[in-house]
């Protein structure tokens, strides 16, 4: 025959290891959906929620992103850019990084079509100093001149979660959710 206490110590004991174990699961999910969603925080660039400096604000919103061609994940992004849905306004910073001439192979990867803005050159290099941004594949969404989301870049989806989880229902309307898995 238990003691009575016995039997509470070993309901406590039970107690206890559940709360362990949904406490290390809550853990490692959150973990999973932090390296899923890109990784952690971005430094690079503006912040969020902050406004666009004067030479690099305009009348639109769109989603800046900034692409080097001495990169490689720069040429898989930009090589995936066309699958974005068509009245998602881009405007593409494509610049040489550390490799003089390099962005000329990116240039060919990126879409052909009326809401896609290259920018290159000196043009290119004054966004990049004006918001800061050092490193790529990056991207910007801007909505009214105001940064609403940033991000390193894996593919053309992330774009996509960026746009669609902007907290306003306007923004996610004005991009659609067409290509989203």
């Amino acid at each position: 025959m238990s003691s009575p206490v016995l039997l509470w110590l070993d309901a406590a004991w039970i107690l206890g290891l559940a709360f362990v174990a949904i406490v290390v699961r809550r853990e490692f999910a959150l973990v999973k959906a932090l390296v899923e969603d890109g990784g952690g925080a971005v430094v690079d660039g503006p912040d969020v929620g902050s406004l666009l400096p004067r030479g690099t604000r305009a009348t639109h919103d769109r989603v800046i992103v900034f692409l080097f061609g001495d990169c490689a994940p720069c040429h898989d992004v930009g090589g995936r850019l066309h699958r974005l849905p068509p009245r998602l306004n881009l405007e593409v910073v494509i610049g040489d990084g550390g490799i003089p001439g390099s962005s000329t192979s990116l240039r060919q990867l990126l879409p052909d079509r009326p809401a896609v803005s290259i920018r290159a050159g000196d043009a290119a290099e004054r966004i990049r100093a004006a918001l800061g941004v050092r490193s790529g594949p990056l991207a910007v969404v801007i909505r009214n001149n105001i940064v609403t989301a940033k991000g390193s870049l894996r593919d053309e989806r992330d774009i996509l979660r960026m746009t669609n989880t902007t907290p306003d229902l306007e923004l996610i309307r004005a991009f659609g959710r067409a290509g989203v898995d």
